[in-house]
């Protein structure tokens, strides 16, 4: 799934090149619906997922040509999502909406809640991943409240994600659904519009010797984000050098968001180095955060500690669940093959 994305942008890549075009600027890097149900089902197991990254580990020639070159790729995406009262008119007056900032990276994750019950959280929060499971509880004015399932973290894996229930904490259980007694409430909140923002960088270097080589970098940024004056670099020299960095937190404006579909943002960065003699280091790397709802079983909620007692005691059960699923894959391949002409 991730390869058949990266080999159509390659494909676009490729054919621009051939006709001496800029780079495209825009690539999809939404998660496909099978990598977040992979993701659901990996939290609803508590088995936290393994590595998906892909590297080439060069040796003998290849590895004594690269050694000394600069691969450099860094990018980080987040996301501000407003909700919205299901029942309202996105023009009533007076309507509820509370906005939710998340933001993942491979330590830690931040997240802010515009309505949250605590000034902390109101500001936003902070806090590391860790091995184990564990849930934050966000109580929200008017109804706004969010359970928040922490998943277990693997180290080897760049995959992080969250898994964000919306609860009442003023709707017991006696409310739920009297058609589907299996499934979450009615939801109550829906999102409504998303401004993704990040930036990205890169840097690569190597020295070519008596011969020029040529070094390309090109940032490519979801349709979310908004266009960037410069997002590729071009070398040809005895030392080919690099770099393009993004303005700080590219932000695109609000998308307004009509049906039940993924949201997605992010950035894809290709670094090719090219020697004279023939050695060639692709490095790529891919940066996305992906926000999509998932339907949970009440069994399953209920497995994952998602239900809440208040008092008298009833139960409250969230009513609409949303994976944020942060994927940051590095890949790195060498071959050989004949230098271009300039």
């Amino acid at each position: 799934m991730f390869k058949d994305k990266l080999l159509a942008f390659l494909f676009l890549v490729s054919a621009s090149s051939a006709l001496a075009d800029e780079p495209p600027a825009h690539v999809n890097v939404r998660a496909t619906d099978a990598e977040v149900d992979e993701f659901l089902a990996s939290i609803i197991s508590d088995s936290p997922s393994g590595p998906k990254n892909t590297e080439a580990h060069p040796s003998g020639l290849v590895f004594d040509y690269w050694k000394a070159s600069t691969a450099d790729l860094d990018a980080w995406t987040d996301v501000d999502l407003k909700f919205q009262k299901k029942s309202e008119p996105a023009a009533s007056e007076g309507s509820i909406e509370f906005d939710l900032y998340l933001k993942l990276d491979r330590e830690t994750f931040t997240i802010r809640h515009s309505l949250a019950v605590d000034p902390v959280l109101r500001n936003g929060i902070r806090s590391k991943f860790q091995p184990g499971r564990a849930i934050l509880t966000i109580e929200g004015a008017n109804g706004t409240g969010v359970r928040v399932v922490i998943p277990g973290v693997s180290p080897a894996s760049e995959e992080r994600g969250l898994l964000l229930c919306m609860v009442d904490f003023n709707w017991p259980s006696g409310d739920r659904s009297s058609t589907d007694t299996q499934q979450m409430l009615q939801p109550s909140f829906s999102i409504v519009a998303a401004k993704y923002g990040g930036t990205a960088s890169g840097e690569g270097s190597f020295t070519a010797g008596r011969i020029a080589g040529s070094a390309d970098l090109n940032i490519a940024t979801s349709e979310g984000i908004n266009n960037i004056d410069k997002h590729s670099d071009h070398s040809f020299a005895l030392n080919p050098n690099v770099s393009v960095t993004l303005p700080k937190e590219v932000q695109s404006a609000p998308v307004a968001i009509s049906g039940p579909g993924a949201l997605g943002g992010g950035f894809y960065s290709r670094l090719e180095m090219h020697g004279p003699t023939g050695y060639r280091r692709i490095s790529e790397l891919y940066e996305s955060l992906t926000v999509r709802k998932v339907d949970v079983e009440l069994a399953k909620l209920e497995a994952l500690g998602l239900t809440y007692p208040i008092a008298g005691g009833q139960i409250v059960y969230p009513n609409s669940c949303y994976i944020a699923l942060r994927e940051h894959k590095r890949i790195d391949n060498y071959d050989k093959v004949a230098f271009p002409a300039e």
